[in-house]
């Protein structure tokens, strides 16, 4: 499989690889930096101890050179690296040591390869000297050693980083395939763990809990569209079905005139319900408009003027129980909206000559506004259903109430989209609405 430069394992691999060259490296460079001033502390102990050796050794007692021939295997000092010179007080040499093969040793001119050390005579000065060209030469082999035990040392622990980051990422690629095998159209599919790890576990948990809200999202978007496709049809059919009626046969002015009737309304609820697809839509795809500062009361008077024909119909009492002046940051029209939704179906649905209360709270932080309609109560499960799409009760799919199911919805969508809560709660005597800006 080629390598990729832009995967977790090979990124790792080379973060892995770079701080191991960084610390091995850097204790291979101290080992070599202590072996080298170790072995200089070494040559100077030495230097020191042959320099007191031959000051214990090579005077007589009377402070004085000995002169025979000075040998450094005589004072335990051996002949590799190591030279002893004596001179008069002349400077000229009386006794010198073998010295084997190291190069001629001058005093007075040593060079940069010699340790020195002197012991003053009464007639002149011995010189003990150490060839320290030595020492490099001695440590090479150990620092040569070093350098290739980092090496080798470095290349096995990329391999074995590369090989365990890709045992510990293994599980990733395994998901990957599962999600691979998996149908596209297929939500309902679930993974499978391929280890126990609890960081893998998290993973498969949050990837399958996502895969039951995109399920339930898309089944929530296929019954929308189905609903939305029954809801378009009916008034189409009606207004198609009134149209072929009328060319039919000749009719009175009085029959035209009540297919025509009847053919507007079909069309006004044909444009009512694509407006309100149109407003869900917008709410899903763009953005927020900007808020503004709304008047709450005010704002609930003026939807409330244009639905006085509804509850004058139905001889319903609106009871108003305001606070005072509410200022809510919001979009104008998306509070126009969801307040002549809310007024709107606690009109319709109220019993007939019942009453709806109207409330305002204030708060400096969540300002409320509750809508009561009087009304028989629902079944609990009809209750939570009341925000979805096309959703109506059974008793109230009638000609007198209307609507197309859409107004709640798009509350709770407007709800969402500005950050406020929509609740609907119950007793045994009517439906409250809560708005809790």
């Amino acid at each position: 499989m080629p390598i990729q430069v832009n995967s977790i394992r090979v990124r790792l691999t080379l973060a892995f690889a770079a701080a191991a060259t960084v610390l091995i490296g850097s204790a291979c460079l101290g080992l070599v930096v202590y072996g080298r001033r170790a072995a200089e502390r070494d040559a100077d102990h030495l230097l020191d101890y042959a320099t007191n050796k031959v000051r214990r050794e090579a005077l007589n007692p009377d402070g004085t050179i000995s002169l025979p021939e000075l040998k450094e295997e005589e004072y335990g000092l051996g002949g590799e690296n190591m030279r002893v010179v004596a001179y008069n007080l002349k400077g000229k040499v009386i006794s010198q040591g073998a010295g084997n093969s190291l190069p001629a040793y001058n005093p007075f001119n040593p060079g940069p390869h010699w340790y020195t050390g002197h012991v003053v005579a009464k007639d002149g000065v011995i010189y003990v000297a150490l060839y320290r060209h030595m020492l490099p030469e001695e440590l090479r082999e150990q620092e040569l050693f070093l350098v290739i035990l980092s090496v080798v040392a470095i290349l096995a622990a990329t391999l074995g980083a590369h090989t365990l980051i890709g045992r510990t990422l293994m599980p990733i690629a395994l998901l990957a395939r599962q999600a691979e095998a998996a149908g596209g159209e297929d939500l309902s599919v679930r993974l499978q763990a391929p280890s126990q790890d609890a960081e893998i576990q998290e993973l498969v948990h949050t990837l399958n809990g996502l895969l039951v809200r995109l399920g339930q999202s898309a089944n929530a978007r296929s019954r929308f569209y189905a609903a939305a496709s029954h809801e378009l049809r009916t008034p189409l059919q009606a207004l198609s079905g009134h149209l072929e009626l009328a060319g039919m046969r000749p009719r009175s002015n009085e029959e035209y005139r009540d297919i025509v009737l009847e053919a507007r309304a079909q069309t006004d609820r044909l444009v009512a319900l694509v407006r309100d697809l149109l407003v869900l839509n917008r709410l899903e795809t763009a953005p927020l408009p900007p808020t503004e500062q709304v008047e709450l009361n005010e704002m609930c008077q003026s939807v409330y003027s244009a639905l006085q024909p509804v509850a004058a119909s139905r001889h319903v009492a609106v009871n108003w129980q305001c606070a005072d002046a509410i200022i809510v940051g919001a979009s104008p029209n998306y509070v126009g909206i969801v307040l002549r939704n809310i007024l709107e179906n606690a009109l319709k649905y109220a019993r007939e000559g019942g009453e709806v209360t109207v409330s305002t709270i204030a708060d400096a932080f969540h300002p409320k506004l509750q809508v009561y309609n009087e009304c028989t109560p629902l079944d609990e499960a009809d209750l939570g259903k009341l925000f979805d799409p096309f959703f109506r009760p059974d008793r109230s799919r009638n000609s007198r109430t209307g609507g197309n199911g859409l107004g709640l919805a798009i509350c709770r969508a407007i709800a969402n989209a500005s950050g406020w809560q929509i609740l609907l709660e119950q007793d045994n005597t009517g439906v409250t609405a809560t708005i809790v800006f």
